[in-house]
């Protein structure tokens, strides 16, 4: 059969015949991107072809893993001889029927072919999250191609993964959740509402059940993921721990037009008490006795002339250097004592807790490639006051880190709090005026937020003056949207592309 002048060629003929009573033939192209062709056919005329394309790529790593978390169909090729197993996985694009008509054929073959080469980058890119190399079949070894393509399996192998006819040709390609943009959602008319991310750096999330409030966020942290900007999801009750996995409700997410294959990003988990601390370098002492309630106005002072000495590493530590701190005319060696007692008392009310020094460049690292981390910082198992203190840590460690970067006007982390309590500090006035201003200063340094809470009312007048982006959940995914100087309007939220938190 002659093939018709398709993008991306020149298409080599790599195998015709018959299979299970179909004409099928196999191209491939100089990426070695391959084609499989499976005629239809009325009274030996052609009037239509399933079409079908895959990537190749060379795989190093836990492979099966890792397409487990694919929302997609892929092949496993394992190829093992006495010297060694090989791997590829074979990412294809999605079968569409397509009538022999030169014109139709042309335009949805190439819809098929850029649809593919944006999976493909994305999926190279998930795949170092999981300790995975993925590198091109064109670019592997010359006996990882020898290997794959002397396989005899590989025409029945394809033709047999291509499904029934569709009877459908694939919607074309559109700016769907792109570098720098929101794609939010529809319209109740059906109108594609798409935004630049800028506008919504400082976002409040009001109204509606937490769950809805929740889909919000993740659609604003996805999008700054897509925009490779690492998002930080501050998680008290684990609900965004399906970033990392693909949503499956593919029929629900193509109905909002997003036109982009959802998916699980890179992740990494921190978790309290393990891979993060509550700093004591950072804490102001002032905070820490009224948190705990510590009348003795000198117990702060004492712990500052401590800290003002060299950084901790550990609560023991602190409490050692208090402990050996000489006495003066100001500090008698009773007041030292008790100020080391009650770090000890905070210490064996909440073990493990504090210490110091957290890696807070690896929670912001920005990404090499198109998509950014996720870091989801789980304080799941902490009271309010504990899960207010670690979350006063991580936010003025981010602060103080940036500011030694200096200002910027990029974007470089955004961080997604889904509880306006974990920054209220109990109503105590020196720890929420820290907050509040940190907050305020966040923009200069690149650092974007978004905040939920049930109601506006909760919300400080200094974070509200500073807003630029105002959601409100009317009802499950009906939302209203008010930007800076922009008239109001309401859009039906998209899916996420993730495993929709719980």
């Amino acid at each position: 059969m002659n093939l018709f002048r398709i993008a991306n060629g020149p298409w080599e003929r790599l195998f015709e015949g018959n299979f299970q009573d179909h004409e099928i033939e196999l191209y491939s192209n100089p990426e070695k991107i391959l084609f499989i062709l499976i005629y239809e056919k009325q009274l030996d005329k052609v009037v239509g072809a399933i079409a079908e394309l895959y990537k190749v790529f060379f795989a190093s790593g836990e492979v099966e893993a890792f397409t487990e978390t694919l929302p997609k169909e892929a092949l496993i090729l394992t190829k093992h001889n006495e010297k060694e197993t090989l791997k590829f996985l074979l990412l294809g694009s999605k079968p569409v029927y397509v009538k022999w008509q030169e014109d139709e054929f042309i335009r949805e073959v190439d819809l098929l072919v850029k649809r593919l080469m944006t999976s493909a980058t994305m999926i190279k890119d998930v795949s170092k999250a999981y300790e995975l190399s993925l590198s091109e079949i064109s670019e592997s070894r010359e006996e990882a191609q020898n290997a794959f393509f002397s396989e005899p399996m590989l025409v029945p192998l394809l033709s047999t993964a291509s499904h029934s006819k569709i009877s459908e040709p694939l919607a074309p390609i559109s700016k769907a959740v792109v570098k720098g943009e929101i794609m939010l959602g529809l319209t109740r008319d059906h109108k594609r509402i798409v935004e630049p991310l800028a506008l919504f750096t400082r976002t409040l999330i009001t109204d509606g059940e937490v769950k809805d409030r929740n889909r919000v966020l993740q659609v604003i942290g996805e999008s700054a993921l897509l925009s490779n900007v690492p998002a930080i999801f501050f998680d008290p009750q684990k609900k965004f721990a399906g970033i990392g996995e693909a949503n499956r409700n593919m029929a629900e997410i193509q109905k909002f037009e997003v036109n982009t294959d959802p998916l699980g990003f890179p992740a990494r988990v921190f978790r309290q008490r393990e891979s993060i601390k509550v700093d004591m370098n950072l804490i102001d002492p002032e905070i820490i006795a009224e948190l705990f309630g510590v009348g003795e106005k000198d117990f702060p002072r004492i712990i500052r002339g401590v800290l003002e000495k060299g950084p901790v590493r550990s609560m023991n530590e602190l409490i050692e250097k208090v402990s050996g701190t000489s006495q003066t005319e100001e500090y008698s060696e009773f007041k030292i004592r008790k100020a080391a007692r009650i770090l000890k008392l905070i210490d064996l009310r909440y073990p493990s807790l504090f210490g110091g020094l957290n890696d807070i460049d690896e929670m912001i690292r920005q990404g090499s490639s198109s998509l950014a981390r996720a870091s989801i910082v789980e304080l799941d198992g902490l009271d309010k006051r504990s899960t207010m203190l670690m979350f006063y840590s991580l936010l003025k460690g981010i602060h103080e880190n940036m500011k030694k970067k200096g200002k910027s006007d990029s974007l470089k982390a955004m961080m997604l709090l889904p509880s306006l309590q974990m920054m209220r500090m109990t109503g105590k006035q020196a720890g929420r005026k820290e907050i509040n201003s940190i907050m305020q200063s966040l923009e200069g340094l690149g650092i974007a937020f978004a905040i939920a809470t049930e109601h506006l009312i909760d919300v400080d007048q200094e974070i509200k003056a500073i807003i630029n982006a105002q959601i409100n959940v009317v009802s499950e995914n009906d939302i209203g949207v008010q930007l800076s100087n922009r008239k109001s309007y309401r859009v039906l939220l998209r899916p996420t592309l993730s495993k929709p938190a719980m």
